[in-house]
């Protein structure tokens, strides 16, 4: 049986708000491009026939058309069905404005790239400014 390489779905960028990856997510709109930090991670929803499958994809985060292939994936198998939430660490980019794309790539076999997801507008903004959150004595 030949099978292809789904296609993702991109859900939003996530922030990563404590050690047990409790994600708060933000996602872009016709209002404009969502600010984004070093420590975000982008989630999507995965269609594969199983857990199993799922492990036989890489995946490619296109900035602004340049591809960067994703570390740090890490995906909800728990129902094992489909489709199933991925996140992955950011990939180092410029500060400023950029379009995100991503696209899931076969590991085995052909190695086929499926289609490049709808465009996630983003401001990288660099390292979180926490100043303003702290209580002053």
């Amino acid at each position: 049986m030949i099978r292809k390489a789904h296609p993702p779905r991109l859900l939003a960028v996530c922030a990563v708000t404590s050690t047990l990856l409790m994600y708060s997510c933000r996602r872009s709109s016709e209002s404009g491009p969502v600010s984004v930090f070093v420590e975000d991670r982008i989630g999507w929803a995965q269609r594969a026939d199983d857990a199993v499958y799922l492990g036989a994809y890489s995946y490619i985060l296109y900035v602004d058309g340049e591809p960067h292939t994703l570390v740090d994936v890490v995906c909800d198998t728990s129902p094992n069905e489909s489709p199933f939430t991925c996140s992955a660490e950011l990939p180092e980019m410029p500060i400023g404005v950029h379009q995100l794309q991503l696209s899931t790539r076969e590991l085995r076999g052909r190695r086929r790239e499926s289609a490049k997801s709808r465009a996630l507008h983003v401001i990288f903004a660099g390292v979180r400014d926490t100043s303003a959150s702290r209580v002053r004595e």
